[in-house]
């Protein structure tokens, strides 16, 4: 029986919201241009909006996009796989250690509030501008997540 909570979602498309967004990125273009031609910032800071469609295009041709996005996809795989197996294991040992698992949980929540942006400079000072200091950045914005979920789920069954 289709009931409109079983029902398929169907997605209606309304041509007064297709134009409305349509027009918001003509106006923004439009309005990119024009700070461009008023060079208030230099052009390497704020491109002209048919410059960065050129370099679009030459990444695109020049496949450096495709590889470039591949591999940050297999370093955000690499990281994560690393914090699941920290942030598992740490959880798993709060949940068998109390004391640990209280304390370590207040301390995990914290960092896990802590901006991702700011582990970046800690990753050039302690370990450099590559894959490694990526990595870092990666695993520590997620190991602590992990770790809370893992002791959360474990201490609630």
């Amino acid at each position: 029986m289709d009931t409109p909570i079983n029902s398929k979602r169907h997605i209606k498309f309304n041509m007064k919201d297709v134009l409305s967004v349509i027009s918001f990125l003509i106006v923004f273009l439009l309005i990119w241009q024009i700070v461009f031609w008023l060079q208030i910032w230099p052009v390497v800071s704020l491109p002209s909006p048919a410059m960065v469609a050129q370099s679009f295009v030459d990444l695109v041709q020049e496949n450096i996009l495709i590889q470039s996005i591949i591999i940050s996809l297999w370093r955000l795989f690499i990281g994560l796989v690393i914090s699941v197996v920290i942030g598992g294991c740490v959880g798993l040992v709060m949940v068998r250690f109390k004391q640990f698992g209280k304390t370590m949980s207040s301390f995990a929540l914290g960092f896990q509030s802590f901006p991702s942006i700011a582990w970046v400079p800690f990753a050039i000072l302690l370990i450099g501008f590559n894959d490694l200091g990526i990595l870092f950045v990666i695993v520590m914005n997620s190991v602590f997540s992990v770790m809370n979920s893992t002791y959360g789920a474990i201490r609630n069954i």
